[in-house]
């Protein structure tokens, strides 16, 4: 991409998840080193935060859309978190920072989970987390979308398990929980 392309992708991009979640707070947390420059090279994504859209403050990566993904339901997408009025949202900004060039190597899709390292989790009622494809949109001709990410415990994890990543899903949303990640919130089982 030159530099106008690539400006019009990047106002194409602000504007589609403005018209989500409203405008973005004025708060934007940028990469030292760009996504676009990789990994290897310490690269990463912008965070956006947006606390228009429901009660609370939702984060989301800024820099996936566009780069190559594995095959995913959300089809070329960002991730995001949400976190109900009054909590932290650290963990969830280092964790979709982190997690950013996961889905260039393995596909991401609705109801699957990943444990996450107990260094992480220590102090939580967290285990791990659940993948939700929250909403699907365009992006200039990208068919793009946002992943939700929602932190689950560990009797949570073994319900999905045993039933499905949808019923567990469904169960969040039937108790009040989604879309939220609430690190001190009790289990649901």
């Amino acid at each position: 991409m030159n530099d106008e392309e690539t400006e019009d992708y990047f106002t194409s991009r602000q504007v589609a998840l403005e018209e989500i979640f409203g405008p973005m707070d004025d708060t934007v947390k940028h990469a030292l080193i760009p996504f676009d420059f990789g990994q290897e090279m310490g690269g990463g994504p912008h965070l956006y935060l947006y606390s228009n859209h429901i009660s609370g403050t939702i984060c989301t990566t800024a820099g996936m859309i566009g780069t190559p993904q594995k095959q995913s339901d959300a089809g070329n997408f960002e991730l995001m978190m949400a976190f109900p009025p009054g909590c932290e949202t650290k963990f969830g900004e280092n964790l979709i920072f982190q997690m950013a060039y996961y889905p260039q190597e393995a596909s991401l899709n609705s109801g699957q989970t990943m444990g996450l390292p107990p260094q992480m989790t220590e102090g939580t009622n967290i285990d791990s987390i659940i993948f939700d494809c929250y909403r699907r949109f365009k992006v200039g001709n990208i068919e793009a979308g946002l992943m939700l990410v929602v932190g689950i415990s560990k009797a949570e994890l073994e319900f999905k398990m045993e039933h499905s990543g949808s019923a567990l899903i469904q169960l969040l949303k039937d108790n009040g929980v989604y879309p939220y990640t609430d690190l001190n919130r009790q289990s649901l089982i």
